[in-house]
């Protein structure tokens, strides 16, 4: 109960934070999920059933993404309930379409490629004021990691997927998998991924503590201008673009 309490005021401060232009603002629910704000959109990456019981505090969504059908990323009810909330456009792996298209309008939900073929990624989006690129990625079953733009802010999402030459680039945040329960995640997998993209913040999601605080150590050594973050599960987390 206290845990779900505490999203539910963290889900609402995500809304009710004034930020400037460069500030943006999440929270971090647990494995791989992510629910962030800029000044102009709302995405929510890989949210799993995590917001089920808080539904009634999400106020909008631009985008939903889903990196793979694992349970711990992705929840079918939860899908069909954050979209009749928000209506907002879902961009997937491409085995969850079908069940997805059954509940949602086809034109709502988009998807990678059946199969990645060699190094090809995925094609690119184009929403309202959002970009997304999907990427392939290294998992017990096929998995997307993400690029998400919305207006200057540059998001990689790697949901729990191990390393994959997805390319060099700016990124303003990185959200990197670091451990457990993912048999493709570790901190030396995560310091791979940040050390292409140089990303001005490192956020450590999906992994024990122990693993989180091994990648921070790794970072700060081989990376001194990123700044590594652990946020606590449901805690809301404002940063500033430089």
């Amino acid at each position: 109960m206290t845990e779900e309490i505490s999203l539910a005021q963290s889900v609402d401060g995500l809304y009710d934070t004034d930020l400037g232009p460069k500030e943006f603002v999440f929270i971090y629910a647990g494995y791989a999920s992510i629910l962030l704000r800029t000044k102009t959109a709302v995405v929510v990456l890989d949210p799993a059933d995590l917001f089920s019981k808080v539904k009634k505090h999400i106020k909008s969504l631009d985008l939903i993404t889903y990196s793979h059908s694992h349970y711990d990323h992705y929840n079918l009810s939860n899908a069909v309930a954050l979209y009749k909330k928000t209506e907002a456009t879902i961009i997937s792996e491409y085995s969850m379409v079908d069940d997805l298209r059954k509940k949602i309008p086809s034109e709502k939900v988009l998807s990678g490629p059946e199969v990645f073929q060699g190094l090809r990624d995925g094609p690119k989006f184009k929403l309202d004021g959002i970009k997304v690129e999907l990427h392939r990625g290294v998992h017990p079953r096929q998995i997307t990691q993400c690029r998400v733009t919305i207006g200057r802010l540059k998001i990689f999402h790697a949901a729990d997927s191990g390393y994959w030459p997805v390319g060099k680039g700016e990124v303003d945040v990185a959200f990197l998998p670091t451990g457990w329960p993912s048999p493709t995640c570790a901190p030396g997998v995560a310091l791979a991924m940040a050390m292409d993209m140089r990303p001005t913040f490192a956020v450590a999601v999906h992994g024990e503590d122990e693993q989180s605080q091994t990648f921070k150590h790794f970072v700060e050594h081989e990376l001194p201008d990123t700044t590594v973050v652990i946020p606590q599960v449901n805690e809301l987390v404002i940063l500033s673009k430089p």
